[in-house]
Order: C-alpha cells, then sequence, then structure tokens
C-alpha cells in the first residue's frame, strides 16, 4: 500500500497519472475438450499491475481510479476549495480523505474544532463502489471521522448497467460538495448533543465493550480513554476515532469495522446504549 500526503489541489492533481488503469478481459473455463470462453462473466485486469483483479458479471461497469480523481480536483477547484489530506493507494482500491482548508464553517467541539471534507473511493475488485462520503478531521488530535453513515451525506455508484461518463462523476461530485458543505449545522448538532450526554464511568466500559467486542482493541481503546468520575459520548467516540486513525498495523477492514461502531455513538444516546448493554451481561476485561 502507498500512502501520499496531499498538501493542496495541485499536489493531488500531479498523481493522477500515476494511478492504476484496469481493463476488460474475457474469462473462460477448462473442460477436457479445451478452454470456453463464458459470455455470462468477464474479467477486471489491472493493467499496470499485471494481474487480473476481479472477474465479475457481464454487467459490471469499470470506473477508472483517474477518472474520480480527476473529477474530484476539478470540481473542487471551481468551486474554489482548498483541500489537504491522506491518499491511500491499494493499487485495486483508492481512498482520500480530504479536509477542506478554505471552506464550510469549522464545527465547534472541546478543543480545536473539527474541519469538514469528504473521503473518495474506488476499486477494480469490487471491494467497494465508487463513493463520496461526508469526512470530518478533529484539530486537536488529527482523528479522521466517517460520518457518511451517521448524517446520510454520502454518494454510492456501483459498478454496474452502462459506462459511467467522466461527466456523469463530475456532476456526482459537484453536487456532493454542495451538500457536504450545507451539512454542517447537522454536525454541529450532534457533536453538541454527544458532549452534553455524560455518564459514570462504569456505564462508559460497559458501553464501550459492549460496541467494540474484541478484548484486544477493547483494552488498548481504554489505555487511550483514561479513567475519569464522568464520561460523554464525545469521550468514548473520540478514543475511538484515535484509535483506528493512529495505529497503522490495523487492517483496512477492521478500521472500517471501528468506524461503523464508533457511528452508533452518535445516533444512539447514552440510556439506549447502556440497555443495550446491560441486555448482555459480561465480565468486562481487567
Amino acid at each position: 500500500m502507498e500512502k501520499q500526503v496531499i498538501e493542496n489541489l495541485s499536489g493531488m492533481a500531479n498523481m493522477l497519472t500515476s494511478l492504476d488503469t484496469a481493463s476488460e478481459v474475457p474469462v473462460g473455463f477448462e473442460l477436457g475438450n479445451g478452454w470456453s470462453k463464458t459470455e455470462d462473466y468477464k474479467g477486471v485486469w489491472n493493467v499496470s499491475q499485471g494481474h487480473l483483479s476481479s472477474i465479475v458479471s457481464k454487467r459490471y461497469s469499470i470506473i477508472q481510479h483517474e477518472d474520480v480523481m480527476r473529477a474530484v480536483t476539478e470540481k473542487l477547484g471551481e468551486l474554489g476549495i482548498q483541500v489537504s489530506g491522506l491518499f491511500k493507494n491499494y493499487n485495486d482500491i483508492i481512498q482520500a480523505d480530504l479536509v477542506f482548508t478554505n471552506k464550510g464553517v469549522p464545527i465547534k467541539d472541546d478543543a480545536k474544532g473539527i474541519q469538514l471534507g469528504i473521503r473518495v473511493m474506488n476499486s477494480y475488485n469490487k471491494k467497494c463502489s465508487f463513493r463520496l462520503e461526508m469526512f470530518g478531521y478533529r484539530l486537536i488530535c488529527s482523528n479522521g471521522m466517517a460520518l457518511g453513515k451517521t448524517l446520510g451525506v454520502r454518494e454510492t455508484v456501483f459498478h454496474t448497467g452502462s459506462k459511467k461518463s467522466y461527466e456523469l462523476i463530475c456532476k456526482i461530485t459537484n453536487e456532493f460538495v454542495n451538500e457536504v458543505i450545507n451539512s454542517s449545522k447537522t454536525l454541529q448538532k450532534y457533536v453538541d448533543e454527544m458532549m452534553a450526554d455524560t455518564m459514570g464511568y462504569e456505564n462508559a466500559k460497559k458501553i464501550l465493550f459492549h460496541i467494540i467486542k474484541r478484548k484486544k482493541h477493547y483494552k488498548a481503546i481504554m489505555e487511550i480513554f483514561g479513567e475519569k468520575k464522568k464520561v460523554s459520548r464525545w469521550d468514548i467516540y473520540n478514543a475511538i476515532t484515535s484509535y483506528f486513525t493512529h495505529n497503522e498495523s490495523l487492517q483496512r477492514n477492521v478500521i472500517n469495522g471501528l468506524e461503523k461502531k464508533s457511528q452508533k455513538l452518535m445516533l444512539n444516546n447514552s440510556a439506549k446504549l447502556i440497555e443495550k448493554a446491560n441486555e448482555i451481561v459480561v465480565e468486562l476485561p481487567q
């Protein structure tokens, strides 16, 4: 996996031509009388890496990494939005977590605030669709916050049906960025509610273990969390996001799972979370 820090739009534009490309190839099967091509399936070949990324149905339509990132770069530029962030290239999958450095009202939290942005994803191996998702970046600790599911601000374009034109990708991106900027008040409401919603330390531990479930991750997050008499949902949320944002040893599927789990803290108040945690009586890890 290749990681690249993005300092501005110019830096993003400079990396476009280095992204992997893909093409369709025929697939088939071999029986006793030789090889036979199938019309119902085809292969997605990663041209840059020289390997088969996936076998897909005949309705599958490749969306090129370069088209996705070029559209994002172009539309952000037209809207006058500068960004910084981190780009991850898994060859068959790309992910860019970008924050708006000059647009959108920063969300107030208990520290330096949260900067709004977007997450961009695409794949050649069916692991994800072309996806745009609202993203946040907590300035005091550099925690990444995936917000698309919480706020319903995400756009998913599946690799099926007719070929997705570059013009369509540009249109989707343009509309989505404006939606993110317009959603800042909704995010502020969630953050305010989480900071005000407090509980005792023992209940906080129960909630965390109920959400996380894996002892290994629970113990690591508790070390970040620390012991307090009163705990807010915001405290628990930030401990989880800090863990998966800054732990480079975690696999991508684990990070994705922890991101989804952390969003439960935004969508449910402490009373509901405590009730759910108490339904299953377990001995908390020491």
